[in-house]
């Protein structure tokens, strides 16, 4: 037989860094939207829950400016985040990566993966000689 161990005195702290790991997102919905500089998110909450602030972190690199705002208005029971491209980077099929959402009281970190619009990307850059 095997003895169970009780938890440690930090398990709380594990516990709640769990928690805090981004999640798929039951309830949520999420599309993506192109624009020659930008893209779009627009999110709908479970329920219509507001949303105090919002930021996206692409999993893609090179795909946003990280220094441009990410703008977070409200479309009707949605809302829709502004995410600035890199000028460097390359189109992409898809937006993925983490939402980070405030929601409440607390915050939500979101994985995110959804198609772009075909035919909306812009067209690849060329460099210059």
């Amino acid at each position: 037989m095997r003895a169970t161990a009780a938890p440690g005195p930090h398990a709380a702290l594990f516990a709640e860094a769990r928690r805090r790991l981004p999640a798929k997102a039951p309830g949520w919905r999420v599309t993506a939207s192109s624009a020659p500089r930008g893209l779009g998110l627009v999110v709908s909450s479970p329920r219509g829950a507001a949303l105090r602030e919002a930021y996206f972190y692409a999993s893609t690199p090179r795909l946003l400016d990280y220094a441009k705002p990410q703008p977070l208005t409200r479309e009707g029971a949605a809302y829709r985040l502004d995410l600035a491209r890199d000028p460097n980077g390359a189109p992409s099929e898809r937006l993925a990566g983490v939402l980070v959402a405030g929601v409440g009281g607390s915050s939500v970190a979101l994985e995110v993966d959804v198609a772009i619009p075909l035919g909306r990307n812009p067209p690849k850059q060329e460099k210059n000689p």
